[in-house]
């Protein structure tokens, strides 16, 4: 990671959040989360120690700034950019369809598992306060837009990155 030029976009990501989007839902009932979105490119995008490393201190950020308790996205995030970027290495494909799904699904993932720690702690997100269909409607919403935002975010995700870019490095070492 470049961390003089990742910090700052986490920073400033993550404010872009609390400062504009979670004052404003879309349709009323479904909430963009571009941290969620940074951390899933990071995680399709870089090495699994970089994207744990950067999904921890992205969390961390994230943490200062929202209502909770503190280090729950920290641990969610770190946990989710690990895993991303193994599961890349072995199953996940390449192109723009499969990014597509392989944003959508990992939005959901990472979104049901924030959803189910967020339960053990005594919180309840907006969207279960609803019934059975608007919670699947909102899921759908929620997977199609992390299926759309996660290329325009890889791209900031690889500006963050130091020489690796979609799973190849780009000055590979000579033996």
């Amino acid at each position: 990671m470049r961390w003089a030029i990742a910090i700052p976009t986490m920073f400033a990501v993550t404010f872009v959040q609390v400062a504009v989007l979670d004052q404003a839902l879309l349709g009323g009932q479904v909430r963009l989360d571009l941290p969620l979105y940074l951390v899933v490119a990071v995680g399709l995008s870089s090495r699994s120690s970089s994207a744990a490393l950067a999904g921890f201190v992205l969390g961390v950020i994230v943490d200062l700034f929202q209502f909770g308790p503190f280090g729950i996205h920290a641990m969610i995030y770190c946990v989710a950019g690990w895993v991303l970027a193994e599961s890349r290495e072995r199953v996940l494909q390449e192109g723009v369809g499969f990014s597509v799904m392989q944003g959508t699904l990992a939005t959901l993932a990472v979104t049901g598992l924030t959803w189910l720690l967020g339960s053990v702690f005594g919180q309840r997100p907006l969207a279960l306060n609803q019934g059975p269909w608007r919670v699947l409607v909102n899921l759908a919403m929620i997977g199609l837009l992390g299926g759309m935002a996660v290329g325009p975010m890889t791209r900031l995700a690889n500006m963050m990155s130091v020489g690796f870019s979609a799973g190849r490095e780009k000055h590979p070492v000579r033996i």
